[in-house]
């Protein structure tokens, strides 16, 4: 993560903005036939952290990184907002897993 100011994951990624769109970057091993890198983007970075952490759990934290609006986040961080979200649905009466501005991501 890149910023001299804030080092809280949580409160960047509600400065940076949840419906922004976000691009995953993944860095190859170096045996990988495909490159050294892959890239991903997303229309929104909530998009962008669940893929990241359905697809890419098994890597090394510094081997995944978030990018949205000039921000960073590795795969630490990403997991640490996922957990923010995973706990805002266990809170909700209504059924819906909630994004960090309490809009409905995906209905149960």
């Amino acid at each position: 993560m890149s910023n001299g100011s804030i080092s809280d994951p949580i409160q960047m990624m509600y400065d940076a903005d949840f419906a922004a769109p976000a691009e995953i970057f993944v860095s190859r091993h170096a045996g990988s036939k495909r490159g050294s890198l892959g890239y991903h983007r997303f229309a929104t970075a909530e998009q962008a952290i669940y893929f990241a952490i359905e697809n890419f759990s098994h890597l090394r934290a510094d081997e995944v990184v978030m990018a949205v609006n000039e921000k960073r986040f590795n795969l630490t961080s990403l997991r640490a907002l996922g957990r923010v979200n995973r706990q805002d649905a266990s809170r909700s009466a209504e059924g819906h897993r909630r994004g960090a501005f309490g809009r409905s991501l995906f209905a149960v």
